[in-house]
């Protein structure tokens, strides 16, 4: 299947969506779904920033800005699935990884 598919004549947003969801991972050669390593490193950050831990004797200073700087992730992950056998949750999130609220 092409990574953009045309939506079907008489097809709702839903099923066009539950059709074509996993066009849009990211995949191995072989099949496998990977993780982009900025995709992970965005992620490492925003974990670093969540938590906010203080470095002792700096006052409010958080080891954040420390973290983000030093931390490189230079290859994928690869994850042990492969694309065909993931099954949907249900959850539908932007590309900032922020989760959308459904509506009805």
């Amino acid at each position: 299947m092409p990574r953009t598919c045309p939506r079907n004549d008489k097809e709702s947003a839903a099923d066009f969506e539950e059709r074509t969801w996993r066009n849009r991972l990211h995949v191995t050669d072989d099949g496998f779904v990977l993780i982009p390593p900025f995709a992970f490193k965005n992620c490492l950050d925003s974990a670093a920033k969540y938590l906010g831990k203080q470095i002792p004797g700096k006052g409010k200073a958080t080891f954040t800005k420390h973290f983000v700087s030093a931390v490189l992730v230079t290859a994928p992950l690869i994850l042990p699935l492969k694309k065909w056998r993931l099954k949907a949750s249900g959850a539908m999130f932007r590309r900032t990884g922020i989760r959308v609220a459904r509506s009805g």
